[in-house]
C-alpha cells in the first residue's frame, strides 16, 4: 500500500491510525465500488449475486482476500465487511425490494427483512469461507440454497432458478 501510494510508513500512518484503518478503508470502497456497480443493473438483488462474488475476488477489489494473514485479520475483515454492506448495500436491497413490490414483481414483504437476510447470510457465507470450513463449491451450494429461500419469500423462483444454476456451475469449476 505504502509503495502503491508513495507514502513512508510515517506519511501512512499520518492518514490512518492503525492497520485496521486501513483495512477498513479499504474494504469500504470494495463495498461502495461493488454496490455502484450493482445499482446499475435492471434488478440490484440478482445483480448483487451475479457480480458479488467476481468483484470480491479480486478481478474489482482493491483487497485480495487471499492476503489475510490468520484469525485476527479475517476478523477485522468481517467486521469491517459488515459495516461496509449495511452502509452501501442495504439502502440499495430495500430499495430494489420496495421497486419490485410496487411493479408486482415481488410479494409484499418487509424490505429491511429481506436486506438483514441477505446481509446476514453473507456474512455466514463469508466467514466460513474465510475461515477455510467451506470450499468454494461448498460457498455456492450454499448460495443456491439461499436463493431458493430468497426466491419462495419474494416469490421470484423464475428469476433466481437461473442465477443460483449459474453459480453452480462456476463454483464447481472453481474447486
Amino acid at each position: 500500500i505504502r509503495a502503491a501510494a508513495g507514502l513512508s510508513r510515517g506519511g501512512l500512518y499520518h492518514h490512518f491510525g492503525s492497520k485496521a484503518e486501513i483495512l477498513e478503508a479499504i474494504v469500504d470502497e470494495d463495498w461502495r465500488r461493488l454496490a455502484e456497480k450493482v445499482a446499475g443493473s435492471p434488478d440490484p438483488i440478482i445483480g448483487l449475486f451475479c457480480a458479488g462474488s467476481e468483484f470480491l475476488d479480486g478481478a474489482g477489489a482493491w483487497l485480495d482476500v487471499r492476503c489475510l494473514s490468520g484469525k485476527g485479520e479475517t476478523d477485522l475483515y468481517l467486521a469491517a465487511m459488515e459495516r461496509a454492506q449495511d452502509r452501501w448495500l442495504k439502502p440499495l436491497l430495500r430499495t430494489a425490494v420496495d421497486e419490485g413490490i410496487a411493479r408486482g414483481r415481488y410479494r409484499d414483504v418487509d424490505p429491511d427483512h429481506v436486506a438483514e437476510l441477505i446481509l446476514t447470510i453473507n456474512a455466514r457465507m463469508n466467514r466460513r469461507f474465510l475461515e477455510g470450513e467451506w470450499s468454494e463449491e461448498a460457498l455456492g451450494a450454499f448460495t443456491t440454497t439461499a436463493l431458493v429461500a430468497l426466491a419462495g419469500l419474494l416469490g421470484a423462483e423464475e428469476e433466481l432458478a437461473e442465477l443460483s444454476r449459474r453459480i453452480v456451475a462456476r463454483t464447481k469449476g472453481n474447486s
